[in-house]
């Protein structure tokens, strides 16, 4: 539904727009019904209110995953079988890359954490360390990490994203991926042509980011996927086209309350996503705000049926 209003119609000339919350437009929403009603409209009231409405159920994630967190989630059949394979999978873009950051998602008991701006290699054995013991993986570069409960298979290490393999004991190779594109321009100067040629031209850049990586999971990497990170672009935007083939957005399907995720004191935008392969039931995805970082950790809870 989200994809049909943000994804369709984006334009990359218009990539200057995508910055801006689609929440926000129900603003715009809400002056036009006190318009109508000051007016005394009364059936340009009526009308105006069902278009807002039908525009927040369809094209306002915010809406969707608030009124889906009011309702107890009862799981379905595939995540009740005795060998279906449960992982808990975080993102967290740790800011100042340190340890005490990254060490805020161990509250939350992950199986798999996905780091941006990540810590040094000897601070991320050292978190492996503590939260798994001695039998753990751990695939580290400069921006993007990768830390597991089992060891991981380095499969590629690109600049903007890390791609390694793990295998659960009794379990199938999960290719999984962390990813930090591009940082984006905040800029809403939007009176200024160069604005638009900025945003337009950052939108490519994810892009062609993106399309490196679909190259190689649609080649040698193809299978069961986890992508993870910060996608430093607003949620479904159409940069992420070339990655749906693949993945879905796990927020879409079944996030939780307020998902933003940037920035941690206010957030506005959702940067930060997990996706996964159409093998994974997503039973749940939830933002959790951090104590040291300026992103909101992402938390998503995976079932894999079994077989």
């Amino acid at each position: 539904m989200t994809e049909l209003c943000n994804g369709i119609w984006q334009p990359d000339m218009l990539a200057a727009l995508s910055l801006i919350p689609t929440w926000c437009w129900l603003l715009a929403g809400v002056a036009a019904l006190l318009l109508a009603r000051r007016l005394r409209l009364r059936r340009w009231l009526v009308a105006l209110a069902v278009v807002w409405m039908a525009f927040a159920v369809w094209c306002v994630e915010e809406c969707r995953s608030l009124f889906r967190s009011m309702w107890s989630h009862v799981v379905s059949a595939p995540s009740m079988e005795l060998h279906a394979l449960r992982l808990r999978v975080v993102s967290l873009n740790c800011a100042d890359g340190s340890l005490r950051t990254a060490r805020d998602a161990l509250s939350v008991t992950p199986d798999i954490l996905l780091f941006q701006e990540s810590p040094g290699r000897d601070d991320l054995e050292q978190l492996a360390t503590e939260l798994f013991g001695a039998s753990h993986g751990v695939l580290w570069s400069s921006d993007t990490s990768i830390v597991a409960r089992w060891p991981i298979q380095r499969m590629e290490v690109k600049d903007h994203f890390v791609i390694g393999s793990i295998q659960p004991p009794g379990g199938p190779e999960i290719v999984v991926v962390s990813l930090r594109l591009a940082p984006p321009i905040v800029r809403y100067d939007l009176w200024n042509p160069a604005c638009w040629r900025e945003q337009t031209a950052k939108r490519q850049q994810h892009e062609n980011q993106i399309g490196q990586l679909c190259e190689l999971l649609r080649g040698e990497l193809r299978g069961i996927q986890v992508v993870g990170g910060d996608f430093n672009a607003a949620q479904h935007d159409r940069s992420t086209t070339r990655l749906r083939p693949f993945a879905r957005d796990t927020f879409d399907v079944a996030g939780r309350g307020w998902g933003n995720t940037v920035l941690n004191s206010i957030p506005v935008l959702r940067f930060d996503q997990i996706w996964a392969s159409g093998h994974f039931q997503p039973i749940a995805t939830w933002a959790v705000r951090s104590e040291h970082s300026d992103h909101r950790m992402v938390v998503c809870d995976l079932v894999l049926p079994a077989r």
